[in-house]
């Protein structure tokens, strides 16, 4: 066997490269590309085309913070947007125990935006949520901090992901999600220069929020917009 097996090896090694090239592509296995192609997707609600509008400048959710990190800082509403979102989980998470001002000196240096410009818009969202909250039109508690500390369970970043079927696999992160008074409900922070009729322009992303919240944990949730003006 062993004999046999070397000489094989050696003809082949002696083949014409032409040939191999030949048998190669005859040979069904490496001609196929369809085990080539993506056999499922990945979705990301933060990904979902928005109700009513094509695009959105303001639209952040699905940017990587690297990127967020380079480009036009004082016109860059993505950095904007992710610097709000980690002084509220960091609020909320520290039940506002956190000194503002270093938490917000932590932030810009984090981001490499560390300018009077950036901490002043983030001292007055911090001042506005810790005195009462920004107004809203949905519905949705103004004095947020106030909900949130009241709440029975409260999660911040939410990771989830789940498979919908053989080909769908939905992945993303809910801002807050918290039960209070025996129900769940999701918030999802928007800094949009716009404020009016977020629920309705993000109403798919909410959606899938509430879909992945009851298959990963069989449980009803409702799933708003809080606005926080910069």
């Amino acid at each position: 066997i062993k004999s046999t097996s070397k000489k094989t090896l050696t003809a082949t090694a002696m083949a014409p490269v032409s040939e191999l090239y030949k048998s190669a592509e005859e040979t069904s296995v490496l001609n196929d590309r369809d085990s080539q192609k993506k056999s499922y997707e990945i979705i990301r609600p933060s990904m979902i085309t928005l109700k009513g509008v094509t695009s959105s400048e303001d639209d952040y959710e699905d940017k990587a913070a690297e990127k967020i990190k380079t480009g036009s800082k004082k016109e860059n509403a993505a950095l904007i947007g992710t610097m709000v979102h980690r002084l509220m989980e960091v609020l909320v998470s520290s039940a506002c125990k956190v000194k503002v001002d270093e938490a917000i000196s932590e932030i810009v240096r984090d981001y490499e935006a560390d300018t009077k410009e950036y901490r002043d818009m983030l001292k007055k969202v911090a001042d506005t949520i810790l005195s009462g909250g920004f107004r809203q039109e949905n519905g949705v508690a103004e004095d947020i901090i106030n909900e949130l500390l009241s709440a029975d369970e409260i999660y911040c970043e939410f990771p989830f992901c789940y498979k919908e079927d053989e080909n769908k696999i939905w992945n993303g992160v809910m801002d807050v999600v918290y039960r209070k008074n025996g129900n769940w409900h999701i918030i999802d922070y928007k800094t949009n220069y716009e404020a009016n009729d977020l629920d309705v322009k993000y109403q798919n992303q909410l959606n899938a929020y509430i879909k992945a919240f009851k298959m990963m944990t069989g449980q009803d949730a409702d799933a708003l917009i809080y606005h926080i003006e910069v």
